[in-house]
């Protein structure tokens, strides 16, 4: 068996940096949107706001989600091994 850097704790780790982040964006998401809606910018610049408001909003939505999934992931990571290190190899 081949061993990776992917470990539980990386996982983990990354979950809750995740995590974090998607707290962050949560917590800067409205003064943005309402700093760029009152920019008025118009042609071009309207567009790539527009752009920028809705990778923002996407991101809002699914990185939280994300964050989770890994957590979840390392915890069953965590049990996978604990198994595997229990149980004597079968033939």
């Amino acid at each position: 068996m081949t061993r990776t850097r992917l470990t539980p704790r990386v996982v983990l780790c990354w979950g809750i940096a995740v995590t974090v982040a998607a707290v962050a964006l949560d917590l800067f998401y409205l003064p943005v949107s309402y700093t760029m809606q009152t920019l008025g910018a118009t042609g071009v610049d309207a567009g790539l706001l527009s752009v920028v408001h809705a990778v923002l909003g996407v991101a809002k939505e699914l990185v939280p989600r994300i964050g989770a999934a890994l957590i979840a992931a390392s915890i069953v990571m965590f049990h996978g091994e604990r198994l595997a290190r229990e149980r004597p190899p079968t033939a």
